[in-house]
């Protein structure tokens, strides 16, 4: 009887010990609870950004804008064409996303890119005459990569660079900002996982140009209301670049009758002097061989500056190849861009008369300086209305 009464008291302690632990259990928030905390970058007179789990979110004023997937290493503000670069850690790999203020639109990175060192810090520049992006950041190991970054339907695309070109470096680093960690509710109006403009997987961020194609093909308030700050949009273009028009949408003929199979897209306006020793650097032409430049009717241009439509014949050893020459932002064979150039790609973003030939592709602000082919159909949005305008100064 003494026996099976110390059974049962035993067995009494067990109890209360069990359900102890399970009150003490219970009163331990989970990780779905405490998953509320977030971190806060502010970059000067710019966007700030929240951090919170591998969600990255773009403020302004309080109020998000839209939204990347990842957890953010570094930012920064290139304050040239005011586009903020964001380095995300997705999975496994880096990427780099970015989002032009002026536009409101975001870019997400395609491919994963070399590690970064710890607390690296992200920097941004553009080439002489804004024409092409470029970043920099140190390595998980030693030294620092840069890569050109072509913006284009949504994606981010990025090339490493192994001889660096000059670039203008000018930018403002995110700052981390003391936030409480105790604070369960980030300051925006809305969920950070819930950007209209953030694609649903890693997966998807190859594949967003659907999405994006409306959105890039449509100005934003601010272009479609820039023509008001200007000239009316019915205002006529002169006549003299009236012809022009007509002489450049026929070079892309002439190039052809001229055995040209390919373009070389120029860093900006060049002279001839700086394009024979551009492409002898790029060994696109080798030290014994002949370089002649021809305007679009066959006329040798031995000096001055260089136009849209003109022609480079390089002779070696008995071969000939013929490339045709793009300035970027020169639609008329003015050389440069200008105001006239800026208000064709206006009408043609805002869907008006599309372009063509060899004009298209000196609208095409957002590819990268270098060779290719000339069949390429190049696809026009606001960015490169937004860069043809910074580099014209307008």
């Amino acid at each position: 009887m003494q026996n099976r009464k110390r059974v049962y008291q035993k067995a009494g302690k067990f109890a209360g010990l069990f359900f102890a632990l399970l009150c003490l259990f219970s009163c331990i928030p989970s990780a779905a609870e405490t998953s509320g905390t977030y971190k806060i970058w502010s970059i000067p007179d710019s966007v700030s950004l929240c951090q919170q789990e591998k969600t990255t979110a773009i403020l302004a004023d309080g109020v998000q804008l839209t939204a990347c997937e990842g957890t953010l290493c570094a930012a920064c503000r290139e304050k040239r064409t005011d586009t903020v670069f964001l380095l995300l850690q997705r999975g496994a790999g880096l990427y780099l996303d970015a989002y032009q203020c002026e536009t409101q639109q975001i870019y997400h990175g395609s491919e994963a890119l070399e590690p970064a060192g710890q607390s690296a810090v992200l920097e941004g520049g553009t080439s002489k005459f804004g024409c092409t992006l470029y970043i920099r950041y140190q390595l998980a190991g030693s030294g620092t990569v840069q890569y050109q970054v072509t913006l284009q339907n949504g994606t981010l695309f990025c090339n490493i660079l192994d001889q660096y070109p000059i670039t203008l470096w000018n930018s403002d680093a995110a700052v981390p900002q003391d936030v409480s960690s105790s604070l369960s509710e980030p300051p925006m109006s809305s969920e950070l996982n819930s950007g209209s403009n953030m694609p649903n997987s890693e997966e998807d961020y190859g594949n967003s140009n659907s999405s994006s194609n409306t959105q890039d093909s449509t100005p934003t308030s601010s272009e479609s209301s820039q023509p008001e700050e200007s000239e009316s949009s019915t205002t006529p273009e002169p006549s003299s670049k009236d012809s022009q028009s007509d002489v450049l949408s026929s070079a892309s003929e002439n190039s052809q009758q001229q055995g040209a199979n390919s373009l070389y897209r120029c860093n900006g306006p060049e002279t001839v002097a700086e394009l024979e020793q551009d492409f002898r650097n790029r060994n696109l032409v080798q030290l014994s061989g002949e370089l002649t430049v021809r305007t679009a009717s066959g006329v040798v241009r031995s000096t001055g500056s260089l136009i849209t439509g003109d022609t480079v014949q390089i002779l070696h050893n008995g071969c000939k190849q013929t490339i045709t020459i793009v300035i970027p932002g020169d639609l008329y064979g003015s050389g440069h861009p200008d105001q006239a150039s800026y208000e064709r790609l206006r009408r043609c973003v805002a869907g008006g008369d599309s372009l063509t030939g060899l004009q298209a592709q000196a609208a095409d602000m957002t590819q990268p300086v270098g060779r290719e082919s000339l069949n390429t159909t190049p696809v026009l949005d606001t960015a490169d209305l937004l860069l043809l305008k910074r580099a014209a100064n307008l």
